[in-house]
């Protein structure tokens, strides 16, 4: 997959407007429409951020063919958008949540588990000591 087509991809999946990503890349939203429509290709540096807001490598980012064994994942999303965005729209105004959404909650409530045995695991090892 193209660039251009990656971040437009990336974007909707995370639920950000255009507005809101370019803010978060220091970024025009004129520069990053230039990104997606693939009339410019962003520097280093913005590919950097690009790539720890997605929580991406460069490689996964810059690749235009997926390997032939790679299973597709649902991206992770940042937590405070599943707060906002997601839950209220799930839970307040009582929509399911696509199969993607209900993916990305599988997921950020699995990185809560991990990170709350980690963190209880350090805890009691500090205890022993």
């Amino acid at each position: 997959m193209e660039f251009s087509k990656k971040l437009i991809l990336l974007r909707k999946q995370y639920g950000y407007l255009q507005e809101e990503l370019a803010r978060m890349l220091g970024i025009s939203k004129r520069t990053l429409q230039l990104y997606e429509s693939g009339q410019r290709y962003p520097k280093k540096a913005v590919l950097d951020q690009i790539c720890s807001i997605f929580s991406i490598s460069m490689k996964e980012l810059l690749e235009t063919e997926p390997a032939a064994e790679t299973v597709p994942t649902a991206a992770p999303i940042q937590l405070e958008h599943l707060t906002a965005r997601q839950a209220a729209r799930a839970f307040y105004q009582r929509e399911d949540l696509t199969e993607l959404e209900r993916e990305q909650v599988m997921y950020a409530v699995q990185h809560f588990f991990w990170d709350a045995k980690k963190r209880s695991s350090r805890f009691f090892d500090q205890l022993d000591e």
